[in-house]
């Protein structure tokens, strides 16, 4: 048989290896751990790339376009690459370790002399066929070459790794009838599979990943042939790299930077890798988003295993550990990774402004050491590069950088022209990067600060209003409380509160709502500091802002136009005024009340300020004139001056407006919103109310002006006008306080046929008959009571104590008897524990009797049966609580001041006196036996020392006696068991009087 051609000295590589292993098991040993630890660690799964590398390196060396060919047959993978051919010394580094024929080739890819092992993982029987001639390598032909040697060591070793041997350290011919590398092809690797291998050999050439990855690692290869499709690299004018596949394309950003290490940083590296001191780094970013976002692993330049969370890929000549899957950290690693921040801000930079954040690290944990030190770099230098694009459309470091929440594009436009640094809207994710680089968050409070600096037109203004009020969320109204305001006539406000909005654009003053241009004229010119908005900077904002419709209620409440009127009313005072400067600001008053501006939104003290003239045409404030026939007018003192308002303010305008604007015709009503001050002194005694605690703190309240004005001869007159005005009547009505101020001043100053209202009971008030005189004049009942007029005894006790007193021992008031026992209990009642040690009591007490008599010479009576022997004028009842009313009245109780007395028995008693005191007793509830009960023919008492007195019922040291009768057996009965009221149907049951228990059930 013919020998197979060997151009590559195949044969004395076998040889040289074989004595070798002969001489040293252990040298076979240490090949085959190394190759097993290199093809099981650090190249597992490597077999790919590590062969698309070599074509690439042959393909440099050649200086031809590098492409692949690969092919997935029934049982073989073969990838064939274009460039330089088989040669012997290729053959030899492929049959060695860590020698590689590369050694002088500082571009190249490969150059550790170990990469062709990670074939092992797939094929244990590689061959390698080029255009030169071509080797193989197998596992089954090098174990028998060992066995054939015969070794006793090399067996045994053999043994012990259960017959694995070091494959690719004995290269071999191929088969003369090896088929030639395909056309256009200088070489082809081509490794049998078996079917399991072949599956997984199959996904890896189905994933899109594997050659976007692999093309990446090796930018130079330009092409990589596949059964299915045909992957191509083009490089686009505008610096882009494109793969095209046929079916798809993929758009890349790519931007490589080259150089020379430092000697000193390759000092530490073996010794062969020292002279590969090119550097070059690239970024690969896809552009054309289809893809979606992914994780990449660092290509150094073939895959390694570190991870990045940067958005784009990096490939370069960066330093691995011996796996070939880890960067070698040290001084080169770091000196490199500053390189590639520097490189990847460039990538950042050729990106569109506005996306440019989508490159920055996001936020989270880094990936790994590695990771975290490219963040770190990348964000240092990201701080102070002015990456980001303005609103205006300037450049700015993020670290000067600024955005304000919910504002639009147009918005932010606006407001950058007062915010240097502000950015356009960005999404959250956006704002998530970029405030670790510093980018601040701003307020709308800072940005309406910011604005005060511009000068701008109207309508720009009007842009502004609409970017805050379209925001989201909205700005509190505080946070714009000075934003600028342009007004008309070229001034301009700082906050919208209380500016005045015109109903509408295009109009001056005159497009003030509701009023006439000759009346905005005027206005104008009597108010020049009348603050409305121009209409073209009009927005629905302001109103939000406290800006209010310029129509004639707000323009009368615009401090501005009160300031005027005051001021020309402080000029009266002190000088004769003009009569045009009255006219004009009078008219323009009257005029905007005549509009339908509402009285109470110019306020009380305007109005009051307000100068008119009078008949002569001498000017008077308008709370000082009357109109013609005023209703008050006959009711005022004689001394006071009835000065009537001039006939060419009534022509023009009618008594009912000037009566609106303050001039009196009825009692003025003021809105009184702070009593100390000076606009209120039409108030008398103000003061003294407010004192007293009868205001509610901070609450506005109204009050009847020029009280003290009033003849007090016609008070009752007064009353009945207050009564019918509608606006009057309630500035009498009681606040949660207690008494308004007009109720309270008049109830104190007030006469009614001579008296205060105090004096006096409302009609129907019969409970304080007696006691107070019916009201004289017909004045309305409610006002009658808020002013003072009593209605019940309740709240007359309560506002007057010592006056109801005084009027219940009053000798020249007339109490019927009948209503003595009830008005005493009523007026104790509520003076008890309410009249405290001060109560000044009067002389005289009200008795039994009806009279009034000298307290010195009364007694409570707090004991029925004490009406037998005490004369009545002499005794107060006690009514249900005797105790109380000797308290208040400072009077001795009968019994205490008395004593029991000393009783006496005259005969014995009826035998029907005990029938007749169990009905009595039955009748109320009372068991006979269980009352101390002496029964008699009669009975008399002793008391104080006097002569005896006949009596019916007595009670001495708790026991009852009694002379038999129906009356004492029935009262004993409801005194003993607690039930006086019910005595009258126990004296009937005692009697056994019919009509007279049916009588007690009524009721």
């Amino acid at each position: 048989m013919t020998a197979a051609p060997d151009p590559f000295g195949t044969a004395d590589l076998r040889r040289l290896v074989l004595d070798a292993w002969a001489a040293s098991a252990a040298r076979f040993r240490e090949d085959a751990n190394a190759e097993d630890l290199l093809a099981s660690g650090g190249y597992a799964g490597r077999a790919l790339v590590e062969l698309a590398a070599n074509g690439v390196d042959a393909a440099r060396d050649q200086a031809v376009p590098a492409r692949l060919r690969i092919r997935l047959t029934a049982d073989e993978l073969r990838i064939a690459n274009t460039g330089s051919p088989l040669s012997a010394a290729g053959v030899a580094a492929l049959a060695s370790l860590r020698a590689s024929a590369k050694r002088h080739a500082a571009a190249s890819v490969g150059f550790f002399g170990v990469g062709f092992t990670a074939v092992l993982t797939w094929s244990a029987a590689p061959r390698v066929v080029s255009s030169t001639g071509g080797v193989r390598f197998d596992e089954a032909a090098t174990r028998a070459a060992v066995e054939a040697l015969a070794d006793t060591a090399l067996d045994r070793e053999l043994t012990l790794r259960g017959g694995h041997v070091p494959v690719l350290r004995l290269p071999w011919p191929i088969d003369p009838d090896e088929q030639s590398p395909p056309a256009g092809f200088t070489t082809e690797v081509r490794l049998p599979l078996d079917e399991s291998v072949r599956a997984e050999v199959a996904a890896v050439l189905a994933d899109p990943d594997t050659f976007e990855d692999l093309l990446w690692a090796l930018p130079e290869l330009t092409e990589v042939d596949l059964p299915d499709r045909v992957i191509r690299r083009h490089r686009g004018p505008d610096g882009t790299v494109s793969l095209d596949d046929g079916r798809r394309t993929s758009t890349f950003r790519v931007v490589t930077r080259s150089g020379e290490l430092p000697a000193e940083l390759l000092a530490g590296r073996p010794v062969e890798q020292r002279s590969r001191s090119r550097w070059i780094v690239s970024w690969v970013l896809p552009i054309d988003g289809d893809g979606g976002p992914r994780t990449y692993t660092i290509g150094a330049p073939t895959p390694t295993d570190e991870p990045t969370t940067l958005p784009a890929r990096l490939v370069g000549t960066l330093p691995v550990d011996d796996t070939r899957r880890r960067l070698a950290p040290g001084p080169l690693c770091d000196h490199l990774l500053s390189l590639a921040a520097d490189v990847y801000l460039e990538l950042v930079l050729t990106t569109d402004p506005d996306e440019r954040w989508r490159l920055l690290p996001a936020t989270g944990f880094p990936a790994g050491p590695v990771d975290a030190a490219l963040r770190a770099q990348v964000v240092r230098l990201a701080e102070s590069t002015p990456l980001l694009r303005t609103a205006a459309g300037d450049l700015v470091n993020p670290d000067r950088a600024c955005l304000l929440p919910g504002v639009d594009a147009d918005g932010a436009a606006l407001l950058g022209q007062a915010v240097p640094g502000l950015l356009a809207p960005i999404p959250p994710a956006a704002a998530s990067v970029l405030r670790p680089l510093g980018m601040s968050t701003l307020t709308w409070s800072e940005v309406s600060a910011a604005l005060a600096g511009l000068d701008r037109p109207p309508a720009f203004w009007r842009a502004v209003y609409r970017a805050a009020a379209d925001a989201e969320p909205r700005p509190r109204a505080d946070d714009l409380a000075d934003v600028p305001v342009p007004l008309i006539g070229g001034r301009r406000a700082m906050g919208a509160r209380g500016c005045l909005l015109p109903a509408g654009p295009g109009g001056e003053v005159g497009g003030i709502g509701g009023v006439d241009p000759d009346l905005a004229g005027r206005i104008g010119a009597v108010v020049p500091e009348l603050r409305v908005v121009h209409p073209e900077a009009v927005h629905p904002l302001l109103a939000r802002l406290g800006a209010v419709p310029a129509d004639p209620s707000s323009v009368l409440a615009d401090p501005a136009l009160a300031d005027r009127v005051t001021a020309l009313r402080d000029e009266l005072d002190e000088d004769d005024l003009d009569p045009d400067d009255v006219r004009a600001v009078a008219g323009v008053v009257l005029d905007l009340l005549a509009a339908g501006g509402d009285p109470d939104a110019a306020g009380d003290r305007m109005l009051a300020d307000l100068v008119l003239t009078d008949h002569d045409g001498n000017p008077w404030p308008a709370a000082e004139l009357l109109v013609p026939g005023a209703a008050c007018a006959d009711l005022l003192d004689p001394e006071v001056d009835r000065v009537l308002v001039g006939p060419d303010w009534l022509a023009r305008y009618g008594a009912e407006l000037l009566v609106r604007a303050g001039v009196r015709d009825g009692f003025p009503v003021l809105t009184v919103t702070d009593p100390a001050d000076p606009a209120f002194d039409r108030l008398p005694d103000l003061d003294e109310w407010t004192e007293l605690g009868r205001s509610v703190a901070g609450e506005p309240f109204l009050a009847l002006a020029d009280l003290d004005l009033i003849d007090r001869d016609r008070w009752p007159q007064a009353l009945e006008l207050i009564a019918r005005d509608p606006r009057a009547r309630p500035c009498l009505q009681p606040t949660a306080a207690g008494p308004s101020y007009s109720g309270w001043w008049i109830g104190r100053h007030a006469l009614i046929d001579g008296h205060p209202p105090g004096h006096w009971r409302l009609p129907a008030a019969t409970e304080l008959d007696g006691l107070y005189d019916p009201l004289p004049a017909e004045v309305d009942a409610t006002v009658a009571r808020w002013i003072g007029v009593r209605s019940d005894l309740a709240s007359a006790t309560t506002d007057d104590p010592a006056g109801v007193l005084d009027r219940l021992a009053d000798p020249d008031r007339t109490i019927p008897a009948g209503r003595v026992a009830g008005l005493t209990a009523s007026v104790v009642a509520a003076l008890d524990g309410a009249s405290g040690p001060d109560l000044d009591l009067p002389s005289g007490v009200r008795v039994l009797t009806g009279d009034a008599v000298d307290a010195q010479s009364a007694y409570v009576l707090d004991q029925p049966w004490w009406v037998q022997v005490e004369d009545p004028g002499r005794l107060v009842p006690g009514g249900p609580d005797p105790a109380a009313v000797a308290r208040v009245l400072d009077l001795p109780l009968i019994s205490t001041a008395r004593g029991p007395g000393q009783v006496e028995i005259l005969g014995a008693a009826d035998p029907a006196a005990e029938q007749r005191w169990a009905r009595a007793a039955e009748a109320v509830g009372v068991d006979p036996t269980a009352v101390l009960l002496t029964l008699a023919g009669g009975v008399r008492v002793v008391t104080g020392g006097g002569a005896a007195i006949t009596v019916r019922w007595w009670c001495a040291d708790g026991r009852f006696y009694s002379d038999g009768s129906d009356a004492s057996l029935g009262r004993i009965a409801a005194w003993a068991g607690g039930r006086w009221s019910m005595r009258h149907l126990a004296v009937a049951a005692a009697a056994g009087d019919q009509a007279g228990l049916a009588e007690a059930g009524v009721g």
